[in-house]
């Protein structure tokens, strides 16, 4: 049987003996805007009926989109345009728009008599409006196509969760998560995995708040369950439980009051890392994997023991003999590669080389004073050595052998150096 401008008998029967209307299958004007880009006056649209998807149970079709924009208003005037397109999509139990893609080929051909059950009894159905209905056969923007969902007798369509307001909270609970969706009216239960919810609120039929339970660390789905079952789980609904990080060690577990010393911190659940603190003092950190950070320990107030811990959304990791660290009254070590409170430089190496930038004491060598560096003023050593440097027979740092700062060591440096030495005036200027 065709239905050209309403709903079969049995249809209207079936109605009345659940009291619901039957549901119109179109996609929002803001998804038909998404498609079309332009919207004078409303987009206007026709919908088709292809069947049930097999997978997901929803329901699918085909939408025709068109709107008109005129020069002098909207949807008339002169030089008017008209803007359409045809979408694909499917739609859920409750008539809600799941997916649609634009641009798409018109269906071929239009059955008017077409209907469709799915396996509870649920019917989709075509009816058309048109003076020759004969002419509808293949699509005719003069025919009105419309796509309608009847829902079998007794039947209540499964929850679905399409969005969820946060995607993660610590493992101890206590989260505020808003999620958004349909069929939610009469939500019996919310579950977080396997957890049920620690309490919900139906706000409506497309809104639910939930607060999450205390859980293991872990991602899980979000369902909601209602008269017509559970939510069919998918990525919109994931939540992620964090734990509290942990500390395990500290490397090296001590270093000078001065504070600088480049510490490795290693443990589990270093995820989203918020802050890193020694004692209450809050350090910089790069966090190499969910296992391992880098810092640098702050001076100290004290010579004192002090608890390293990371804070993540999860919490505090916790103290523990292996999250400590000592600060110490040691001197600076010279020689060692670290250049210490004390130190002006520190090249790893106790043993002074003509040319080198730093002394066997840690000091900056003098500028123009490569052979001579604890002597007050330079040297005809000192110059000599810059000649040497220049013709490349000697090598020599720019800081201490660029003595007019022009970026090369040339005659010219050897040249300054040695007026220098003879007492003759010469302004020194090596780069830093």
């Amino acid at each position: 049987m065709i239905r050209y401008a309403s709903i079969s008998l049995a249809v209207l029967l079936a109605g009345a003996a659940d009291c619901r209307a039957d549901v119109s299958l179109l996609l929002s004007q803001s998804a038909a805007f998404s498609v079309l880009g332009h919207s004078c006056g409303g987009i206007q649209e026709q919908a088709v009926a292809t069947g049930f998807d097999p997978a997901t149970g929803h329901a699918t079709g085909a939408v025709y989109l068109q709107t008109r924009c005129g020069g002098s208003g909207r949807g008339g005037g002169y030089h008017v345009t008209t803007y359409s397109a045809w979408a694909a999509a499917s739609w859920d139990l409750t008539g809600a728009t799941v997916t649609f893609l634009g641009h798409v080929a018109p269906p071929a051909a239009i059955d008017p008599a077409f209907t469709a059950y799915d396996g509870f009894g649920n019917e989709l159905y075509q009816t058309i409006s048109a003076v020759d209905p004969s002419s509808c056969l293949v699509f005719n923007t003069t025919c009105g196509y419309h796509a309608w969902l009847h829902l079998a007798d007794g039947f209540t369509p499964a929850p679905r969760v399409t969005a969820i307001s946060t995607a993660s909270g610590p493992a101890s609970g206590a989260t505020t998560v808003t999620i958004a969706g349909t069929g939610f009216t009469g939500a019996s239960a919310v579950d977080f995995g396997a957890t049920a919810a620690a309490s919900f609120t139906v706000a409506g039929d497309t809104q639910i708040a939930a607060v999450s339970p205390a859980a293991a660390a872990g991602t899980v789905d979000i369902t909601v369950t209602g008269a017509g079952g559970s939510s069919a789980t998918s990525a919109a609904d994931l939540f992620t439980f964090v734990g509290v990080p942990k500390v395990s060690k500290i490397l090296p577990e001590d270093g000078p009051l001065s504070g600088g010393t480049e510490v490795t911190i290693e443990g589990s659940g270093f995820v989203d890392v918020m802050s890193v603190l020694f004692g209450e003092s809050a350090v910089g950190f790069v966090v190499n994997d969910d296992t391992s950070i880098t810092t640098t320990s702050p001076p100290g107030e004290a010579l004192d023991t002090v608890p390293v811990k990371v804070v993540t959304e999860g919490g505090t990791s916790g103290a523990n003999a292996s999250a400590r660290f000592t600060y110490t009254n040691a001197a600076a070590v010279c020689g060692n590669g670290i250049v210490d409170a004390a130190e002006q430089c520190d090249d790893g190496d106790t043993l002074y080389h003509a040319g080198d930038a730093c002394t066997a004491d840690c000091l900056l060598v003098p500028c123009g004073q490569p052979t001579s560096p604890d002597a007050p003023a330079p040297s005809a050593a000192d110059a000599e050595f810059v000649l040497a440097a220049a013709v490349g027979a000697a090598a020599c740092a720019p800081s201490v052998c660029d003595a007019d700062g022009s970026g090369d060591v040339t005659t010219v440096d050897a040249l300054l150096i040695l007026r220098g030495a003879v007492g003759l005036d010469a302004a020194l200027a090596c780069p830093l």
